[in-house]
């Protein structure tokens, strides 16, 4: 899509994220601080069905957003590539965040101070209408590659025909959802993406960088993938087939 098309759908309607710089600005800063407190030991962004990379990555760009938005509030330096720049990051946040936004307002523990916090009702407050339910019927062929340093790329396919990793985006597809788990050897890992042991993770495009552990160099990553549906949890594809890839 874009980016005029993007600036249209995106900043043209105000949705959960203002799009005005100062109240964006409240949104993100303290949406950050939220997501870090803890109640009982256990951070809000664990309660709200997020991952640590994730929350993660809401801070760093709350840190950028900080460094932009100094400049943008002293008049001195609020030049016009500056007031650009705030536009485009505030776009580029509500259309990554958005998904994150879809995993909590799905999430069992989310609570009416989350709706308030975030700005999104959850799904058990809304009416569900029968198509939601449709499972998505793109099937999933996950590629993995090790990088070294510990990282694992992974490409999702629609088709073992196609070369380019791409999501179904007309099946309502906004990420791919993996679950993976670590083992010693190539053939004692877990059976399936549902075993103990494993672990869920959520990203935005079709193809991600798992970072693993230093340790686990020489060890080897069992993973599973599937197209999903941020909004519409139920809705998820089937899981890929295992994949086995040993970490250098």
């Amino acid at each position: 899509m874009q980016y005029k098309q993007l600036k249209n759908k995106y900043l043209t309607m105000p949705g959960r994220i203002p799009i005005n710089p100062d109240e964006f600005s409240k949104y993100i800063v303290n949406g950050d601080n939220y997501l870090n407190e803890t109640e009982l030991e256990t951070p809000n962004w664990m309660r709200l069905c997020l991952t640590l990379i994730i929350a993660g990555l809401w801070h760093a760009q709350r840190v950028a957003w900080d460094l932009l938005y100094a400049k943008y509030s002293d008049p001195t330096k609020r030049t016009k590539p500056v007031e650009a720049a705030v536009e485009a990051f505030i776009l580029a946040f509500k259309v990554v965040a958005q998904p994150w936004l879809n995993i909590m307002a799905a999430c069992p523990g989310a609570t009416t101070d989350d709706e308030i916090m975030f700005n999104f009702v959850r799904d058990n407050n809304h009416a569900a209408p029968v198509h939601h339910e449709v499972p998505i019927a793109a099937n999933m062929f996950a590629v993995t590659e090790a990088m070294g340093g510990q990282k694992v790329k992974t490409k999702g396919r629609t088709s073992t025909l196609s070369k380019k990793a791409g999501m179904p985006h007309d099946q309502g597809v906004d990420g791919v959802r993996k679950s993976w788990a670590i083992s010693e050897k190539a053939n004692d890992g877990p059976d399936n993406q549902d075993s103990p042991g494993t672990t869920k993770e959520f990203t935005t495009g079709a193809t991600s960088i798992l970072e693993l552990p230093a340790d686990s160099s020489g060890k080897y990553l069992n993973s599973w993938d599937q197209w999903y549906d941020s909004k519409h949890p139920k809705r998820a594809g089937v899981w890929s087939k295992k994949t086995v890839t040993m970490i250098v």
